[in-house]
């Protein structure tokens, strides 16, 4: 089971990674049209991700533990305007009975996020902003963002694009004529970006120090045994070293991305579809959809709304009351047991 979950995890965390960027192309004409759009000034854009499990042939003890759980979605409404560096990003997560949100405003050097857990306060994840033992230097993120780019741009930089056609395509700017392009990667290949992407993470001391912070307050509130910090922070160490040990036991059985060019080369719509097979004690299948849709590119037509964000709206992860959070309460004794 322990096996499973880490698996699961890691191509969760991989696909979640996808969102920041998808592939860069394999031609000149993709790779184009990835930086003009990477570089616009303006836009507004929509991701909606869909992960679905096949639990049929699954154990019993995994089936009671996921049932509820076998059909995620998460749905991202972004509002960029780089030329006055501000934008507003809104996430919707629904997980069968739980449904979160979070926003997360950048205005200039600052970036706050309000979400099920900071209630009517922000966290500040300004570069340096302190949290408790850790802080988010937002320079060092923009390393590892860039890092998870390369990784993709070399896994997929000598692979031949399966189609590519014209087609009118129905945006909220209109009917627009548009260039298709499509790649998919092999089982082997697949791995192989999940297996860079694993050890990024696993390198990146900032991501770790917090999740592990979280960590240690969730087993003193909930009187876990053990130190909550310590369990966390090995187990992200570890991502890679348990992927490569469990290789075996799943399959990435497709890969698929298929990208929509504009006359002006900008990628206006790209899909992300996946499928993969787990076979421990049983079989797990499942599914993942990731749809991005870009409109008003350099339109000059975005409008980004920023609250005032006050120094008494700011809460600290030690100041955070998880007993009060709707996740946690809904999992309490799932977590203990």
């Amino acid at each position: 089971m322990k096996r499973l979950i880490s698996v699961i995890v890691t191509i969760a965390l991989a696909a979640s990674m996808s969102a920041c960027g998808m592939f860069k192309g394999t031609t000149q004409k993709y790779m184009e049209a990835f930086n003009k759009t990477q570089s616009a000034d303006s836009m507004q854009a929509q991701t909606k991700y869909n992960i679905s499990m096949d639990l049929s042939k699954a154990p019993e003890e995994v089936k009671e533990g996921l049932e509820k759980y076998k059909e995620v979605t998460v749905n991202t409404d972004q509002w960029i305007d780089n030329k006055n560096r501000k934008s507003e990003t809104r996430s919707f997560v629904k997980a069968g009975e739980m449904m979160l949100d979070s926003k997360i405003y950048a205005l200039d050097d600052k970036v706050y996020l309000k979400s099920f857990f900071t209630g009517d306060k922000y966290m500040d994840l300004t570069s340096g902003a302190k949290q408790n033992n850790a802080s988010i230097d937002m320079k060092n993120q923009e390393k590892f963002y860039n890092d998870l780019l390369a990784v993709w741009k070399d896994a997929v930089q000598n692979e031949v694009l399966v189609t590519e056609g014209n087609s009118i395509e129905n945006t909220p700017d209109g009917d627009i004529k548009v260039t298709i392009l499509t790649l998919e990667l092999n089982d082997e290949k697949s791995k192989n970006i999940l297996k860079k992407i694993t050890e990024l993470y696993a390198r990146n001391d900032e991501m770790i120090a917090m999740a592990a912070e979280g960590g240690a307050k969730i087993y003193k509130e909930y009187g876990f045994e053990g130190d909550g910090s310590q369990v966390v922070r090995e187990y992200l160490k570890k991502l890679p070293e348990t992927l490569e040990k469990n290789k075996d036991k799943f399959a990435i059985e497709k890969l698929k991305l298929t990208a929509k060019i504009d006359k002006d080369s900008h990628i206006i719509d790209e899909t992300l579809e996946g499928t993969f097979a787990f076979k421990v004690k049983g079989e797990i299948r499942a599914n993942f959809n990731m749809h991005t849709t870009r409109w008003n590119i350099d339109s000059g037509k975005v409008k980004v709304n920023i609250p005032e964000i006050k120094k008494e709206d700011i809460i600290e992860t030690k100041d955070m009351n998880f007993n009060n959070s709707e996740m946690f309460k809904m999992f309490k004794d799932k977590f203990k047991k």
